[in-house]
């Protein structure tokens, strides 16, 4: 198993999930919102063997746009 990094150079605070789809669905990987500091805020998403969609929120507020990257195991996702 790998781990998928995603590292926040916005200026605002983000809400940051990473899907745990196909064969790394049930391996341990967890698929909960998490937040990631402005300016550098880093956090890494294990058990993820396949590549994986990571979501993003820059607000929590309803409405709010989702914006969404691939990611692969074993690569960083930089969000700007």
């Amino acid at each position: 198993m790998s781990t998928i990094t995603v590292i926040n150079h916005s200026t605002v605070e983000l809400k940051v999930r990473v899907t745990a789809a196909g064969s790394d669905s049930g391996a341990g990987g967890s698929e909960n919102w998490f937040s990631l500091k402005a300016n550098g805020g880093t956090d890494s998403w294990g058990s993820r063997k396949q590549p994986q969609i990571v979501y993003y929120v820059k607000s929590e507020n309803a409405g709010s746009v989702v914006y969404s990257v691939y990611g692969v195991p074993g690569q960083t996702v930089h969000i700007y």
